[in-house]
């Protein structure tokens, strides 16, 4: 087999899909959130283009742009294209049109409209690396340019770990949103890094060999057991696809060298110093106690508050709102973003059949890439077996983490899917491309990619917004607003953050009220409570509280906020039936298994506060001690956080 250096001159189109895959492991690691403040400048603007977390739509739009433009370009150059078989492409198609009507279902427009433009940059994805890698040659150069980002992005994690003063037991972030979505992403590295050492030549698998064990070095630094399993998952897969691919025995020593340098490489932490106070290495994963089962704890019931919305709504959501019904059903605390399962998300946010269409898109894949495997070539056989175990481990890892909604993984997984069909022995075919239907895609390609441009902008505008709030510079703050407003009369987080530059107590209700109209979430609610009850509104403050309580009846800040209007009112009777409330919280499960449990809710041990003044003697003593245990538990996370520059020092002032 030929060198990497000696592969063929890529083609134009090839070459932006495997710069996108090679940017997709180092930028594409942050979800969209809530919209963070981004400070005005070029050098924030680059910083956030190329993955921090305080715009990450614009690194989105980067990585789907490039995508997009391939798909455009090999369409204007070329009559006949590649097209993937239709038992393939048919469920992919189906899926994508339940993916576009679920925006329409969903009563946040903005955030499902958002979400489907970088869910449709994985089906551009797809049909563009069918359509212009060809069979060989460029299959291997778009595993390359994703092995090669993993690579970077494990250096990134590792250099992380070794900086001075990082704790031992600390869990790597790589520059992504959380180590497990991290360890995600490291999984498809290292399950492509193997594959290439397995059929490079020289030097070449060397190199692969040497950046695969780093990989698994900064595998094992995330700390993730759903990685681990996932890994595990993806190698068993890879030896079973060795037993038909058949490699000479040196080929195969090469995979157990790997293993074993990633093995010594763990063993050496052991002999990393460690300091007063602070965890082993890997104590996360040596430990089988409370971390496991909370854990566990979390993703179980976030997978049964899965199966109640999906029951309570087989038509779907919205795409990408989860995170504004996950509360409803009173199993976890509200702000969860993810359901940890991308099956089950779908299911959620676009029916249960969505998810069907995938899974059996999946399966239609994985019947091409396996049928007539002794008919391909060694290399092509070593190539593939690679590639069909990142796709294993990916599927197998989005069992625990919602890891397609991650645009760094999902574009990888898409890009992956085409390159490991073209890998197959007869999974695509050649076809025509009249002109009229070539200015229909390209036109297609055209509408992606400004939809991409359009709602980055918006959150890009938001985050600015944002960044000028927290400067002071409130006037610049007021006329960006105004654009965004035009920008996006429809979107309910603009019309939030207007509210929030008001003149006055009264505008604010009014803009509030369109928020909510637009975009219905408790926060928004708890704003208008808040200034309706400034201006002697009181009843009505509390009439808005209960609606917050219709999309999460457990939601702490709407009771604290509830008492206190109580309070003001004189509703003794009132004020004691929510404080005994929100003091019960602590036996429920949303409370008892949080997802980050050293993050500790202030608002039930001020409420024990409030009923001991209510009680006598032996009662009152104990709501007492309960609260300072509370307060206790809350300072040691403020006093931890702090030490890492995580928790500012404002908000331990209550503790």
């Amino acid at each position: 087999m030929e060198e990497a250096a000696s592969l063929k001159k890529p083609s134009g189109p090839l070459v932006l899909l495997a710069l996108a895959g090679l940017l997709a492991p180092i930028i594409g690691g942050q979800l969209q959130l809530e919209v963070s403040a981004l400070e005005p400048g070029f050098g924030p603007f680059m910083g956030a283009l190329f993955g921090s977390p305080d715009a990450p739509n614009l690194s989105h739009m980067l990585l789907g742009l490039l995508v997009l433009a391939a798909l455009g370009w090999a369409i204007a150059v070329r009559r006949v294209m590649q097209a993937p078989n239709p038992r393939v492409a048919l469920p992919l198609i189906g899926f994508f049109a339940l993916l576009v009507f679920s925006v329409a279902l969903s009563g946040f427009k903005m955030t499902s409209l958002s979400s489907l433009a970088e869910w449709l940059t994985y089906g551009a994805a797809f049909f563009a690396v069918v359509a212009c890698a060809g069979r060989v040659d460029g299959p291997r150069f778009i595993v390359m340019a994703i092995f090669a980002g993993c690579v970077v992005l494990a250096l990134r994690g590792i250099w992380e770990y070794s900086r001075p003063g990082t704790p031992p037991d600390w869990r790597i972030f790589g520059g992504w949103q959380h180590p497990n979505a991290l360890a995600g992403m490291l999984c498809i590295g290292l399950m492509l890094g193997l594959g290439l050492t397995l059929c490079l030549e020289r030097m070449a698998s060397f190199a692969a060999a040497s950046g695969t064990a780093a990989i698994g070095f900064a595998l094992m630094l995330t700390q993730s057991k759903g990685g681990f399993l996932a890994a595990g998952t993806g190698i068993v897969a890879l030896l079973l696809l060795l037993l038909v691919a058949r490699p000479t025995v040196i080929r195969a020593a090469r995979v157990a060298g790997v293993l074993v340098a990633v093995a010594a490489l763990v063993g050496a932490l052991s002999l990393r110093p460690q300091a007063a106070g602070t965890g082993s290495p890997l104590a996360r994963v040596s430990s089988v106690g409370s971390s496991a089962d909370q854990s566990a704890g979390v993703r179980a019931n976030l997978w049964k508050t899965s199966l109640s919305l999906i029951r309570t709504n087989m038509g779907g959501y919205g795409l990408n709102t989860f995170q504004y019904y996950s509360a409803r059903p009173g199993l976890v605390m509200s702000g969860i973003q993810q359901a940890h399962n991308s099956f089950l998300q779908l299911s959620v946010e676009a029916g249960p059949l969505s998810a069907a269409l995938l899974i059996g898109f999946s399966i239609m894949l994985l019947w091409e890439m396996l049928r007539s495997s002794r008919k391909l070539p060694p290399d092509n056989a070593l190539l593939r077996a690679g590639v069909l175990a990142a796709l294993v481990a990916s599927s197998a890892h989005s069992m625990v983490d919602s890891d397609l909604y991650n645009m760094g993984i999902g574009l990888a997984f898409f890009l992956l899917c085409g390159a490991g069909l073209l890998l197959s022995a007869d999974g695509v075919l050649p076809e025509l491309l009249p002109r009229p239907m070539r200015g229909m895609l390209i036109a297609m390609a055209g509408a992606g990619g400004a939809l991409l441009v359009y709602t980055s902008s918006v959150a890009y505008m938001k985050s600015r917004i944002n960044g000028d709030i927290a400067a002071g510079d409130i006037p610049e703050a007021i006329e960006r607003s105004d654009v965004l407003l035009g920008l996006a009369p429809f979107d309910g987080e603009a019309h939030y953050i207007r509210s929030r530059l008001s003149a006055s107590p009264e505008e604010a209700i009014n803009r509030l009220r369109t928020a909510i109209r637009l975009r219905p979430v408790p926060r928004y609610l708890r704003s208008l409570a808040q200034y309706q009850a400034k201006t002697g509104q009181e009843p009505v403050a509390l009439a808005t509280l209960e609606q917050v309580f219709t999309w999460d009846p457990n939601n702490l800040s709407a009771q604290y906020m509830k008492l206190e209007l109580q309070q003001a009112s004189g509703d003794r009777s009132g004020a004691f039936k929510t404080a005994l409330t929100l003091a019960n919280a602590v036996n429920q499960p949303f409370f008892a298994v949080r997802p980050l449990p050293e993050q500790v809710p202030l608002e039930p041990y001020r409420a024990m506060l409030y009923l001991a003044e209510q009680f006598l003697s032996r009662e009152r003593t104990r709501k007492f001690e309960q609260a300072l245990d509370g307060f206790r538990a809350y300072a040691v996370h403020v006093e931890q956080n702090v030490a890492i520059g995580t928790e500012p020092l404002d908000k331990a002032k209550d503790a």
